[in-house]
């Protein structure tokens, strides 16, 4: 492929496609990448419990000492870990959390749409270094389409996240410690939007006062 002046554009957009990608494949299917980690321990020696619950995309994993089980992937998603064969104390009760886990991780669509886009403007800009296909705005439009998806789904992550964050924090006692932070998906997400916005500035102008020879 020659180089052109929709290269460095390119480049950028095809990072930013990779990064949104990973975080849309994080948990189950990719274990390091995840939106939410909820570390579960016990104050009681009564109570053995060390655990860890990260919520994906598509589902999420339970690791619970040397233990580790994970949902099937799918759109939408409970934290049912009993189906896992890994129960949780019957001090520890989270079904009252399922139904805001529930419709935040459908909102999760928002991230292989983001990442779809951008996949789709990185295919335009390769293209694009054809000679006939030079002149093609494709690339631009998709990354622009792509960048918003990509800035909406960074917005409810940090939004929806932090919320489920602290009411799963608030369910601490006596007994159980649980301690929620959000997960490097996250971050993964907002490197993408940066990626596909910086790539605008990069984008050589496309000139229409003439057509392609």
């Amino acid at each position: 492929m020659p180089l052109g002046p929709n290269t460095p554009a390119t480049l950028i957009i095809l990072a930013g496609s990779i990064l949104l990608v990973l975080s849309t494949i994080s948990n189950p299917i990719i274990k390091s990448f995840y939106f939410l980690s909820i570390k579960v321990t016990s104050k009681v020696a009564s109570i053995p419990l060390d655990g860890d619950i990260r919520l994906g995309t598509f589902g999420y994993c339970f690791e619970l000492g040397s233990q580790l089980a994970c949902t099937k992937p799918k759109l939408g998603y409970n934290l049912h870990t009993d189906s896992l064969g890994i129960p949780l104390p019957t001090q520890l009760d989270l079904t009252p959390l399922n139904p805001i886990i529930s419709a935040l991780t459908y909102a999760l669509i928002l991230h292989p749409i983001a990442a779809g886009l951008a996949l789709i403007s990185a295919i335009f800009g390769l293209v694009s270094h054809i000679r006939e296909y030079s002149r093609l705005c494709y690339t631009s439009c998709f990354s622009s389409l792509a960048s918003t998806a990509a800035l909406l789904a960074f917005v409810l992550d940090i939004v929806a996240f932090s919320i489920a964050k602290n009411r799963l924090n608030a369910l601490s006692d006596t007994n159980v410690a649980i301690d929620s932070q959000l997960g490097n998906a996250v971050w993964i997400t907002l490197a993408g939007w940066i990626c596909l916005t910086l790539s605008g500035f990069f984008s050589a102008p496309v000139d229409v006062s003439s057509p392609a020879t």
